[in-house]
């Protein structure tokens, strides 16, 4: 996959997981959940930015 093409992805899931009201998310364990996946997704456009992880 481009580099440019899953970094576009990555910010796109980010911006869905960030614009979900917590209203909607209706347990803690979702809201962690959601909160687990912001986190992991962020790290990974970071690391992939960085170069440290190849996506090609």
């Amino acid at each position: 996959m481009n580099k440019q093409l899953f970094i576009a992805w990555l910010d796109d899931k980010i911006a869905q997981i960030k614009d979900t009201p917590v209203s909607v998310v209706d347990t803690k364990e979702k809201q962690h959940y959601l909160l687990g996946s912001l986190k992991t997704l962020e790290l990974m456009k970071e690391q992939i930015e960085q170069g440290k992880f190849d996506v090609e």
